[in-house]
C-alpha cells in the first residue's frame, strides 16, 4: 500500500465519523417538518401566582453605545412586574463618555435599577454576570438575564414566571429582532435554530440556555458556582452544566425581547464564529458527562453542534483528491472513496438546508446559508487546539468589524472549492464539480446579505429614538 492510499483510508475513516455526525443533527432537525414540535401558546399555561417572586435583572454591557443601552433600560423600567431589581453591570469600557449617560440614565430611573462600572473585569460576559449575582439582593429567587441590545416587552416577567412549574431550573425564550425591513433572510436563517433545536429538546427536559431572554432560578445558578468563564458561549456551557445536575429547562416559544441584529457580514460572521468556537468547545469540555448517556444526551449534542456545518473535512477531502488527480489521472479506489463521501456529506448538508428553507417557506435564507457555509465548517477548528479562546462581542457600531469581511474562511473556502470543482471537471467527475460549484456560491450572495444587514442597521439607526415595547417585531 502506498503512502496516498495510507492518507485516503485514514481520511476515509475520519469522512465517515464526520457523516454520522452531520446525519445526527440532520436527523434531529427533520428537515421535512415545518417544525420540530408544535408552536407551544405560554398564555394557555400561565397559572396565576398569590404573591410574585423577585427578581434580579442583570444586564451586561461592555463599550455598547449609550443610547443602545438607555433605550434596554427605558423598557426594563415599564415592566408590569411589583417585585423586581435590574443590575447593569459595565466592565472594561475604556471611555468614561461611553458608560457614564448610562449611568446617569439608571441613576434617573431610581433606586431599584443599580449601575456599577469595572475595570479588570475577566471572562467577559460571565465574569460580569457573576459580578451581578454576587450584588444581587437576598431576596431575589430569579436571575434574569437581558442582553444590552433587547427591548423586552412589560410582560416579561410575568410570562417567564407563569411558565415556570416546581421542577423548572430556567426558562428560555428565543430571539428575535427589531428594525429588520428588508432583512427577513437574515432573520430567517437565524430563527431557524430555535424552530427546531430546542423546540425538540423540551420533550426530554434538555433544553439549553441562549445567552439573552433567560430566566434561572437563584438557588440553581449558584448551585453550579455561577456563570463557567471558561467558554466563549457561557450560556450554553452553563445549560449543559445546569443539565448534568439532572436540572431541567423550558423553552417557550414567545417573542417576548427584541434585539439588534448585526450591522453587516462581518459581524454577523463574527457571531456566528463565537457560536460555533464556544458550542463546539462546550462540548469537548462535557464529552465526559456526555459518554455517560441518559435521557436528553442526544439533545444536548444536537443543539451544540446545530450552527457547526460539518463540511471542513469533506473540502480537505477533496482538495487532496484534487491534488492527486493533477499528479496522477487515474485515483485509486481509496481516494474514490475518499471522493464519495466527502461528496454524500456535502450533498446532505447543503439538500437539508435547501429542504428546511423551502418546507418552512423561507427561501431567500439559502443565500444567508451560503454566505456562511465556511465559518460554519472551519470554525469550530480553533477549539480543537485546547488554547483559552478570546470572547469578541458583536459589534454594535458600524464600521467595527469589516476588516476581513471579504478575506476570510468563506472566502478561502469558497475559492477552495472553485478551484477544486475546476480540477473535477477537467476529469470528468460532473457531479463532484457541480457540488463544489454549489458550495462554492456564498461568493455570489456574501454581498447581497451584506446589503440586507447594512439596510437594516441604516433603519436601526434612522428610528433609533424609537424605544416603544410595542413596536413591531419580526422572528
Amino acid at each position: 500500500m502506498s503512502l496516498l492510499d495510507a492518507i485516503a483510508i485514514g481520511l476515509v475513516g475520519l469522512l465517515v465519523v464526520n457523516l454520522a455526525a452531520a446525519a445526527l443533527v440532520i436527523a434531529f432537525s427533520r428537515p421535512f417538518n415545518r417544525a420540530a414540535a408544535p408552536h407551544s401558546s405560554p398564555a394557555a399555561e400561565l397559572a396565576s401566582h398569590d404573591g410574585w417572586p423577585f427578581v434580579s435583572i442583570h444586564l451586561a454591557a461592555h463599550d455598547e453605545p449609550p443610547a443602545l443601552v438607555i433605550a434596554t433600560l427605558a423598557a426594563l423600567a415599564r415592566l408590569d412586574y411589583p417585585a423586581f431589581e435590574v443590575i447593569v453591570i459595565d466592565n472594561n469600557t475604556p471611555d468614561p463618555h461611553t458608560w457614564q449617560p448610562v449611568e446617569r440614565a439608571a441613576r434617573a430611573l431610581g433606586p431599584a435599577v443599580r449601575f456599577v462600572h469595572r475595570e479588570g473585569v475577566v471572562g467577559a460576559k460571565a465574569g460580569a454576570l457573576n459580578i451581578a449575582l454576587e450584588m444581587t439582593d437576598p431576596r431575589a429567587e430569579f436571575i434574569a438575564v437581558v442582553d444590552a441590545d433587547y427591548m423586552v416587552r412589560p410582560d416579561f416577567l410575568r410570562r417567564a414566571m407563569g411558565a415556570f412549574g416546581p421542577e423548572t431550573a430556567f426558562v428560555q425564550f428565543p430571539q428575535a429582532y427589531r428594525h429588520a425591513d428588508g432583512a427577513g433572510a437574515v432573520i430567517a436563517e437565524l430563527s431557524d435554530y430555535f424552530q427546531t433545536f430546542p423546540r425538540a429538546a423540551n420533550r426530554t427536559h434538555a433544553t439549553l440556555l441562549t445567552g439573552t431572554l433567560s430566566v434561572i432560578r437563584a438557588d440553581a445558578l449558584r448551585g453550579v458556582k455561577g456563570w463557567p468563564t471558561g467558554s466563549i458561549t457561557e450560556d450554553a456551557e452553563l445549560g449543559v452544566r445546569l443539565w448534568g445536575t439532572g436540572a431541567t429547562g423550558l423553552f417557550v416559544a414567545e417573542d417576548i425581547g427584541r434585539g439588534l441584529l448585526p450591522l453587516d457580514l462581518a459581524g454577523l460572521r463574527l457571531q456566528r464564529q463565537r457560536w460555533v468556537r464556544g458550542n463546539i468547545q462546550t462540548l469537548i469540555g462535557a464529552s465526559r458527562m456526555l459518554r455517560r448517556g441518559g435521557k436528553g444526551t442526544l439533545e444536548v449534542i444536537a443543539q451544540l453542534t446545530a450552527w457547526t456545518g460539518f463540511c471542513a473535512l469533506p473540502l480537505a477531502g477533496l482538495v487532496l483528491s484534487a491534488l492527486v488527480r493533477l499528479a496522477d489521472a487515474a485515483p485509486t479506489a481509496a481516494w474514490r472513496m475518499v471522493e464519495g463521501v466527502a461528496v454524500a456529506t456535502l450533498l446532505a448538508v447543503l439538500v437539508t438546508h435547501l429542504v428546511r428553507a423551502l418546507v418552512r417557506q423561507r427561501p431567500a435564507s439559502i443565500a444567508v446559508t451560503l454566505a456562511l457555509f465556511w465559518t460554519s465548517s472551519f470554525g469550530w477548528l480553533a477549539a480543537l487546539s485546547g488554547r483559552r479562546l478570546r470572547f469578541r462581542r458583536t459589534p454594535k457600531r458600524a464600521g467595527e468589524a469589516r476588516a476581513g469581511t471579504w478575506l476570510s474562511a468563506d472566502t478561502l473556502g469558497s475559492l477552495a472549492a472553485l478551484a477544486a470543482a475546476g480540477v473535477f471537471a477537467y476529469h470528468g467527475a460532473g457531479l463532484t464539480a457541480a457540488t463544489l460549484a454549489i458550495a462554492a456560491s456564498g461568493l455570489a450572495t456574501a454581498p447581497l446579505v451584506d446589503r440586507w444587514l447594512r439596510r437594516a442597521a441604516r433603519a436601526a439607526a434612522d428610528t433609533d429614538t424609537d424605544t416603544r415595547a410595542d413596536a413591531p417585531c419580526v422572528a
